[in-house]
């Protein structure tokens, strides 16, 4: 799990004037009218929302609002997508960030409503409440979590996500099959709530069982160099460089990515050091790269 940079305000007025207008559609007026008194309500739901960390609270649905407004709100998304009035929005969402900050295995094409605008409507094109993710996790990421923090999702943008490793990998050698499960640390600091959290989010989009074929997809491309650096410098060499490689991998992505957590836990694996590597990523030696 990635924290991202919560994207600025400063737009929301003119995206709700851009967006919600009223229009004739053979002859019968449409859209809605849109007044200052919506734009004020609505930015101050956008307040609330921040203030709330972007948890699920009723206030935050509008209801004392017209229904006009907020069934406008909700299908002025559409407008997000290319060539279309609102499409700043998700270039600017999408631009810098390239994983999903969830997984971290696949591209962030996509926009996830962290509170969905099926229940949460006038929230459809608040820029906070759109996280960048990958089709998969969006997908996947379709209940509303409950009330308890055991029962939610960690928002990216708005939830204190400490820069410190909280994630772990544990390694197990099973019969020549390498075995990786990935959860919270339980000596992280990062306080019971997030933990929770991070915890209820892993299981709830299974993301244990997308790591491990990422992980053994990922490390074979990796064995041809582990051969013939252990033949030369034993266990201690084949750890050294996996320890130099986790240290890489959380400079690319950041400490709590899973390329990371699993070099690190592979270097301090004694058994995988000293041989059973060769076991669980088997090269013929004439493929091994010569160092």
């Amino acid at each position: 799990m990635k924290k991202l940079t919560p994207p600025s305000r400063g737009t929301e007025r003119d995206d709700l004037m851009t967006s919600i207008y009223t229009y004739q559609s053979k002859g019968v007026q449409k859209g809605h009218n849109l007044s200052e008194a919506d734009i004020a309500a609505i930015l101050e739901i956008y307040n609330a929302y921040d203030a709330n960390g972007g948890q699920a609270v009723e206030t935050l649905k509008g209801a004392n609002l017209e229904n006009s407004l907020i069934e406008n709100v909700r299908t002025a998304y559409s407008k997000t997508y290319q060539g279309d009035k609102l499409y700043h929005i998700r270039n600017n969402l999408l631009l810098h960030v390239e994983t999903c900050p969830i997984c971290g295995i696949d591209t962030a094409d996509e926009l996830d409503h962290f509170l969905p605008k099926a229940e949460f409507k006038i929230l459809s094109i608040y820029v906070r409440n759109l996280i960048p993710i990958c089709n998969r996790c969006n997908k996947d990421k379709r209940v509303l979590g409950g009330p308890a923090p055991e029962t939610q999702f960690v928002h990216a943008y708005l939830d204190d996500i400490p820069e410190t490793q909280f994630l772990t990998a544990n390694i197990a050698l099973n019969k020549a099959r390498l075995q990786v499960q990935i959860g919270v640390d339980p000596t992280a600091a990062i306080g019971a709530d997030l933990s929770q959290r991070l915890t209820y989010q892993l299981n709830q989009l299974n993301l244990d069982v997308r790591y491990r074929r990422e992980i053994n997809i990922y490390l074979g491309g990796f064995a041809p160099h582990w051969h013939p650096l252990f033949e030369i410098g034993g266990s201690e060499a084949l750890s050294k460089s996996l320890d130099q490689q986790a240290k890489y991998e959380g400079t690319r992505y950041h400490l709590n990515d899973w390329r990371a957590l699993v070099f690190q836990a592979l270097s301090g694996c004694a058994e995988f050091c000293e041989g059973g590597f060769g076991d669980a990523f088997p090269v013929p030696e004439h493929l091994w790269v010569n160092i």
